[in-house]
């Protein structure tokens, strides 16, 4: 019964909340002093107050992060700035879904494609295989929306709870947008569900630090192998990756398993990553992932140019996982209600690297 509800369950589902009115997000200011423009803005330099609403008769939580300037110009990978907001959860219950809208100064939907990748981290709880934050939604332009039945599976939040949104958007030639809103919806449920899921991802730069990486020319290899922090059952994969990508796998190299295996779908003249598939583990029924085991996440990467591409590259899966057993704190404590979270906590500086648990950060050229 649970395979058959699970089956139509997809990858980068990570939400879950309950009950109050609004909390006042905690502000967290750049040298700056805003999020005013992205244009020119050092990479992660942009830190500011997300908007959160409580939707209270549609059960739906909304964060947003902007307005933000989106200057025209195809920027190579690295240069593409980085918008980061603090903001915290105003119920407490269970995220069944999600949904991004992408809206410029006078409310118009602007098109998906502007988005390069949204990350909700959620710096209280520990992710699956390394000790940093868990991700409570994380997404590409390629990512696609989902809503679930509110029986069947929620990430559990609670009222207070900080969430850290990182929003990464992606120019186009010959145009610019002025006041670039993303919306973030929510919905969630104050019952508990069937099966309570957490999110988490697994990316070839881990354990932290940038995520992008420069693309030598012809192939290039880039692997990341670990174990999880404690026992888990994943339910769905999927991933991501950019353009001049072949492949991407991740392997329970003890059990000699491939778990997930994906070629990119591409289109468009400069044949961008537009989709990858989701898996769900065993037909629903789940994978279980132990920390006597070790795991592998490969990407291959085929650059046809005669130069090296700056951050050309990046290769991560994410889904979602059931923890089989208690999930272990971060090194600190997420703060309590009302207490201010400074932006040094919420944001840890460019290029800080954790120990990864028990994992190897390895990095092979052509």
């Amino acid at each position: 019964m649970l395979a058959f509800r699970l089956r139509w369950t997809t990858a980068w589902l990570f939400p879950a909340v309950a009950t109050a009115q609004v909390a006042t997000p905690t502000v967290c200011r750049a040298p700056d002093g805003g999020i005013g423009s992205i244009g020119g803005t050092r990479r992660a330099g942009l830190v500011g107050d997300a908007v959160v609403r409580h939707r209270e008769a549609r059960r739906e939580i909304v964060i947003e992060v902007g307005p933000l300037d989106l200057p025209a110009g195809t920027p190579d990978e690295r240069d593409l700035p980085l918008a980061k907001a603090v903001a915290r959860l105003p119920v407490s219950g269970w995220v069944h879904g999600y949904r991004l809208d992408l809206l410029d100064a006078g409310g118009t939907a602007l098109p998906r494609s502007l988005l390069h990748h949204l990350d909700a981290a959620r710096p209280g709880y520990r992710d699956l295989f390394v000790p940093e934050p868990q991700r409570l939604v994380i997404m590409g332009a390629e990512t696609p929306e989902k809503t679930f039945p509110a029986w069947m599976v929620g990430v559990p939040v609670r009222a207070g709870e900080t969430v850290v949104l990182g929003v990464r958007l992606r120019p186009v030639p010959g145009r610019s947008y002025h006041g670039v809103t993303a919306r973030l919806t929510l919905p969630y449920t104050t019952r508990r569900p069937d099966v309570e899921v957490h999110g988490f991802r697994v990316d070839v730069m881990f354990p932290a630090g940038y995520v992008e990486f420069d693309l030598p020319p012809g192939r290039s290899v880039w692997t990341w192998e670990g174990s999880p922090g404690f026992a888990g059952r994943v339910y769905a994969l999927a991933g991501h990756l950019h353009r001049y990508a072949e492949s991407i796998v991740l392997e329970d190299v003890t059990a000699e398993k491939v778990l997930y295996r994906a070629e990119p779908g591409r289109a468009g003249a400069r044949a961008e990553v537009i989709e990858l598939p989701i898996k769900l583990l065993r037909w629903g029924r789940g994978y279980v992932v132990r920390p006597s085991h070790r795991y592998r996440l490969t990407a291959t990467y085929v650059n046809p140019t005669p130069s090296t591409i700056a951050g050309g590259g990046m290769a991560n899966v994410g889904g979602i996982f059931e923890a089989l057993e208690p999930i272990p704190p971060l090194h600190k404590a997420a703060p309590s209600r009302g207490e201010a979270l400074s932006c040094a906590e919420a944001l840890p500086p460019v290029g800080q690297r954790a120990a990864a648990s028990g994992g190897a950060d390895r990095r092979m050229g052509p």
